[in-house]
């Protein structure tokens, strides 16, 4: 048995928009939980995928179905395996369009390296596609941080544009009967991931971009110069101090647009942007909008996800930064075992900013006014019980 969390094992009921048999029509959008559950579920969004273990490469099958929900309900995913044992749960490392990057470890393997991407296609039924499930080669040579490149946050994926004679595909998942027979599938996409170089072979040649095309199903690497904006920001957080460069990212959102724009971000440093299909991509760094307030929880520095986030909203154009502070206070207290910090909560506040992401130089706006928690009522909508006992 892998080592699963033991609600991985139980998906949640499924909801109306499949029980019925997918006669309701597909939300527009939907809330997917990125961790799949361990189930053998079907449905007309099915598909799978003949591989190999990874412990001592035996054939294997992979399924994989998503199970999609109107909002506020979560969709997921199920995976499934015929031959071996998942050594994790799945992760939806991201979602573009009709497509998903996924990572999958199949096996004994205990790190995580072991894991896989595969790309699902969610299939087109106007085109008597059906979905679909494939295997990505592993770029070679492959990034030092190996389990930085499978952890589900550094890589992002993009559609590529199309010309201006080719029909625009629809976004989403659409869980609607598949009887056409299968066709060949032109989706044409990459995915891409910026990573730290270990040993820069120049001063400012400090990251490789990584990019998988589906037109060549291969990976290229391209040494990539860190924008003077980053050095000097990273300089000034150092206090003139020198140290050492440091940028990891914790997310990879994509923009997308005729330059194929992507961007990496770090919570605590900053956005590096990219035009990944450029023949000299380059990287343009933003700073993110300063912390609300100095915050003594070293959980802020070692975890920013929990405090900070950054997404793509209206179609693209703008990006947007969601900030939280804790009010905290450190106290000391003694015991048996020496002096322990410990932290004493009052509340938090929150608030958010937005950028253009045709005109990024004119910087961060904020949206509106801090929020404190005392400011946010207590009460929940009626409807919104029924999906609480659910989740």
């Amino acid at each position: 048995m892998g080592k699963f969390k033991r609600g991985s094992l139980n998906p949640p009921a499924q909801p109306p928009a499949v029980v019925d048999g997918g006669n309701n029509p597909p939300p527009a959008s939907c809330l997917i939980d990125r961790v799949a559950y361990i189930a053998d579920v079907t449905n007309a969004s099915t598909a799978t995928c003949n591989t190999t273990d990874n412990t001592d490469n035996h054939g294997v099958t992979i399924q994989v179905t998503f199970v999609v929900g109107d909002p506020p309900q979560v969709s997921y995913l199920c995976a499934h395996c015929i031959g071996s044992q998942f050594a994790y749960e799945p992760i939806i490392v991201a979602t573009e369009g009709r497509l998903a990057l996924l990572a999958i470890d199949i096996g004994r393997s205990s790190s995580g390296r072991g894991r896989k991407h595969y790309i699902y296609y969610a299939g087109d039924a106007s085109r008597g596609m059906d979905p679909s499930l494939k295997r990505l080669p592993d770029p070679d040579p492959a990034p030092r941080s190996l389990h930085r490149f499978y952890d589900g946050y550094h890589l992002g994926l993009l559609l590529r544009p199309r010309p201006q004679s080719q029909p625009k595909l629809q976004g989403g998942v659409f869980l609607r009967s598949y009887r056409a027979q299968e066709a060949e599938e032109h989706v044409s996409y990459v995915v891409a991931g910026l990573f730290r170089k270990h040993k820069p072979s120049a001063t400012a040649h400090l990251f490789d971009l990584y990019l998988y095309s589906s037109d060549t199903n291969k990976w290229s690497i391209q040494d990539q110069e860190a924008p003077l904006l980053l050095l000097q920001h990273q300089q000034q957080r150092a206090g003139g101090g020198g140290g050492g460069f440091d940028f990891v990212t914790n997310k990879a959102i994509s923009i997308g647009g005729e330059h194929a724009t992507m961007c990496f971000v770090d919570l605590q440093q900053g956005i590096l942007q990219c035009n990944v299909l450029d023949s000299n991509p380059g990287l343009r760094y933003y700073p993110l909008p300063p912390p609300l307030e100095p915050n003594p929880v070293t959980m802020v520095q070692s975890y920013p996800q929990a405090f900070r986030d950054v997404a793509i909203i209206d179609g693209g154009r703008r990006i947007k930064c969601a900030q939280l502070h804790l009010d905290v206070t450190l106290n000391c207290e003694d015991s048996n075992w020496g002096d322990w910090t410990v932290p004493s909560y009052h509340g938090w506040k929150a608030a958010t900013w937005s950028m253009d992401t045709t005109h990024p130089s004119s910087g961060w706006r904020q949206d509106s006014e801090v929020v404190h928690a005392s400011e946010i009522g207590s009460t929940i909508h009626p409807a919104l019980l029924q999906y609480i006992a659910t989740a």
